[in-house]
């Protein structure tokens, strides 16, 4: 139905369709010119990506066995369209990196050479996302800018589960989306309940030092990681207390500063970085002795188990012990030449 109205003209039970799904709502028409179109309209699908793309134009297909495009955009929305105001209300919500989501609701803002998601909220992962995300193109450069928090949002993977509550302010500019991403820098902290480092059992270094001075462990190095991670499998490390961190976004890959976990008899830090630009996650848990064994030269034994992996598959965790097995055969030769 449309109707005019004093300045311009009113459109209800507007229905179709926009980037391949379904919508509906009302709109007006208002002001000379170019004019404005303000309104609301209800989505089955929202994904970010698409309203990127109102300013940006679509990006083209990325090569093979990457995540991102590094082919220029193609042309946007021209100067002649009118500017958009929109509240929006989706089914889902398709924030790409984290997957669908939903519903979830937000304010759409079109300009020429200009698009802005203000007031983005959603549920994830249990808890709630709240995000404003503005994208802007000036001739062949892009630009990108983005806050965005979570509150009390689930993760469980194969190193790590926990609640997450997170924020983190994020910029960039470049011609294309590879270049984009590789070029985002900001910064945000977060904080991490319920901890639980999977396959972490804490006691699994003093085990060694007893096992290869008891010559139940080889000194080498196979041999020594081997049995570092099965006593690591042997349990999981909980962590009581909620923990922080802060967050350093640059050159596209997102870290969380190391965080202490200590146990009774040795230290263990924790540290994670998300490469955007691959997109795979590395989750390093770095354990030290509190204090040396007899015999022992240097810095007190330690060792590192480190995970990688996509951030959408599945995780492998690697033991690094070369400083260790060094320092465990510095000890066995010291206690040989004593007896």
């Amino acid at each position: 139905q449309v109707a005019t109205t004093g300045d311009g003209l009113a459109f209800e039970g507007l229905r179709g369709w926009a980037f391949g799904t379904r919508v509906s709502g009302a709109a007006r028409l208002v002001g000379g010119g170019r004019g404005r179109i303000e309104g609301r309209l209800a989505m089955e699908r929202l994904a970010l990506a698409d309203v990127a793309a109102l300013a940006l134009g679509f990006p083209g297909d990325a090569p093979a066995k990457t995540p991102w495009s590094d082919r220029a955009f193609a042309p946007a929305l021209g100067a002649e369209a009118p500017d958009v105001a929109m509240a929006i209300e989706a089914e889902r919500l398709d924030t790409g990196l984290a997957g669908e989501t939903g519903p979830a609701r937000a304010t759409l803002t079109l300009t020429p050479g200009a698009a802005r998601l203000d007031a983005l909220e959603a549920p994830l992962a249990g808890g709630r996302l709240a995000a404003s995300f503005g994208w802007r193109r000036d001739g062949i450069d892009a630009s990108f800018s983005g806050r965005f928090g979570v509150t009390g949002a689930a993760f469980d993977g194969a190193a790590a589960s926990g609640t997450v509550d997170a924020s983190l302010d994020a910029a960039a500019s470049g011609r294309n989306v590879a270049a984009l991403v590789a070029a985002l820098g900001g910064e945000g902290s977060a904080r991490v309940s319920g901890l639980t480092l999977k396959r972490a059992a804490p006691g699994a270094l003093a085990a060694a030092v007893k096992g290869v001075e008891a010559q139940t462990i080889s000194l080498e190095l196979g041999s020594l990681e081997r049995a570092l991670a099965e006593r690591l499998d042997a349990g999981e490390r909980r962590v009581p207390a909620p923990v922080e961190t802060t967050l350093t976004l640059a050159t596209g890959v997102v870290r969380a500063a190391p965080v202490a976990l200590d146990a009774p008899q040795e230290r263990l830090a924790a540290s994670a970085a998300l490469d955007l630009r691959s997109m795979t996650l590395e989750i390093r848990e770095a354990a030290a002795a509190k204090a040396s064994p007899t015999h022992w030269a240097g810095t007190p034994p330690a060792f590192e188990a480190i995970w990688r992996g996509p951030v959408a598959g599945a995780m492998e965790r690697a033991i690094e012990a070369g400083a260790l097995l060094n320092g465990l055969s510095a000890r066995s030769l010291a206690l040989e030449l004593e007896r």
